[in-house]
């Protein structure tokens, strides 16, 4: 349809699309997890609120971000599962410590790489991660 110019989304321009349809589709999940009426007290389904509306809000703050910055999504993924995983760890005291150690190291492996193919700057990994891991964690620790 040529509302991009290739599939890797290298420019800034061709991140809005898929942007819009992310956000749409886990702001339709978040709505059904909250039409469900499952009680907050329930361990693995309170988890469902605060990880919905954490990619809910990191794909929001990329598309606003990507507006004047290219940010990395990668490192946006990473940095949330990886928060997550901590504000999960410390909100229900669950040995999760070899997990998040492999996932620092995924963390690792994968802004190199995106340093190494010239994908982004250092600024642009850094804060992508460090956005997506405070948004997750914080909603976890807080919701």
């Amino acid at each position: 349809m040529g509302a991009i110019e290739g599939v890797g989304l290298n420019q800034q321009k061709d991140r809005r699309i898929p942007f819009i349809f992310t956000g749409f589709c886990y702001t339709a999940c978040y709505w059904a997890i909250l039409k469900l009426n499952i009680p907050r007290s329930v361990f693995p389904y309170a988890l469902a609120y605060p990880l919905i509306l954490g990619a809910t809000l990191t794909i929001v703050l990329a598309l606003l971000v990507n507006h004047w910055f290219k940010i990395s999504i990668h490192m946006m993924g990473i940095g949330g599962v990886l928060g997550s995983f901590i504000a999960i760890a410390i909100r229900y005291s669950l040995p999760l410590t070899p997990f998040i150690f492999i996932l620092i190291a995924l963390a690792g492996i994968t802004g190199f790489a995106r340093l190494q193919l010239n994908a982004h700057t250092p600024a642009q990994v850094y804060s992508g991660f460090s956005v997506s891991a405070i948004c997750n964690s914080l909603l976890i620790l807080l919701l």
